[in-house]
């Protein structure tokens, strides 16, 4: 399927999949660290459902980008990028303030969409919310409550830190070797974003370690989906966003253990009948 570029800023591309469809949309933002042809290649149900309805699917992808930008954490793209390629979205589906606007959001995206809603959820069209394994209550979480010990010093913001220096922390904090393979998998997985190089934004290391921070409460439907084995985003990490939603929630656990865009792969039925019935 044909993509068209329609946004890009800092690292964040918006790419329409498809046609443009008719005043409706469907945004799927991925991980830092995933490809387009990876996110692509994981969508083909979500996809078909998405334009059998008429509505447009959008994906928000990352790029590397350049040493300059390696201050840019999670707070700015929270607060000021995503809802502004959100904006961008609505205005090439031509959407109005009755939307609907759904957004389906995968690992860290999901952290980062939870911010932005809860930053500029008045500004957007209404629809609703998916949250596929994201981690928004890290102190439920091993891995990131570990790694505070080492990325929490805010001098790395500005820094451009080699993948290779993480790994090296990854070895610092594994400890047993059951803890050395939950970290690797975190590295290798590559939710981060990339400067140029490979390299890691050391704004988004500092960011990561500490918590999530969110605005206002939101009051759109979501659907949160965790797997019930994976040490990585535990059940109790991904859920505990019921607490500071102000709209309708509900969690499913899914059996086993699957990144997040294998989640939504495996639960595109599960996903679009949430949206079918969100608030339009």
């Amino acid at each position: 399927m044909t993509t068209l570029r329609v946004h890009a800023e800092s690292g964040l591309e918006v790419r329409r999949d498809g046609p443009p469809g008719r005043g409706a949309a469907v945004v799927v933002v991925t991980e830092p660290g995933t490809s387009g042809p990876t996110a692509a290649s994981a969508l083909d149900g979500l996809r078909t459902a998405v334009h059998a309805a008429g509505a447009s699917l959008y994906q928000v992808v990352w790029t590397p980008t350049g040493a300059e930008l390696a201050g840019v954490g999670r707070g700015h793209l929270a607060r000021v990028v995503l809802p502004r390629a959100l904006r961008r979205v609505a205005r090439d589906a031509s959407l109005f303030a009755t939307g609907p606007l759904h957004v389906v959001a995968l690992g860290e995206g999901g952290v980062l969409v939870a911010g932005a809603l809860s930053h500029a959820d008045a500004e957007l069209p209404v629809g609703g919310v998916v949250l596929c394994g994201a981690v928004t209550d890290p102190d439920r979480a091993p891995v990131p409550r570990r790694s505070r010990v080492l990325w929490r010093d805010r001098r790395l913001e500005g820094l451009s830190v080699p993948r290779a220096a993480v790994r090296l922390g990854a070895d610092v904090l594994a400890g047993p070797s059951g803890w050395r393979r939950t970290i690797e998998a975190v590295v290798s997985e590559g939710a981060l974003p990339q400067v140029e190089r490979g390299d890691v934004s050391g704004a988004w290391l500092a960011d990561t370690a500490g918590p999530v921070h969110l605005g206002g409460r939101v009051d759109r439907p979501l659907l949160v989906l965790a797997s019930d084995a994976d040490a990585q985003r535990p059940t109790a990490a991904c859920f505990g966003i019921r607490r500071r939603w102000a709209g309708p929630v509900r969690t499913l656990a899914v059996p086993g253990r699957a990144a997040p865009l294998r989640l939504l792969s495996h639960t595109h039925h599960i996903v679009v009948r949430h949206l079918n019935g969100a608030r339009a």
